[in-house]
């Protein structure tokens, strides 16, 4: 497949950003929960960085996760912002 044909196709990530990142993922979560619980750490916070990052092995789970963290967003913004 040359250049031209792969004008709407997506590049993989290389092989250590699909390996990596959803170490880092679960790492950031597994963290989160042991915030959640002694509250020093931001757990939310690591949460909601470690959940998309869990998901890079595959861009078809990436696009998914991606998705469910903007509609979350756009969840509570619509609670939390006041109507003007």
């Amino acid at each position: 497949m040359n250049r031209a044909d792969r004008k709407g196709v997506q590049e993989r990530r290389p092989l250590w950003q699909r390996i990596l990142l959803p170490v880092v993922g679960a790492v950031m979560i597994l963290v989160g929960a042991f915030g959640l619980i002694i509250p020093v750490i931001p757990g939310i916070l690591l949460f909601a960085i470690g959940f998309p990052l869990l998901f890079c092995f595959h861009q078809a789970s990436e696009d998914w996760a991606t998705g469910v963290v903007r509609n979350c967003y756009a969840r509570l913004k619509r609670l939390w912002v006041p109507k003007t």
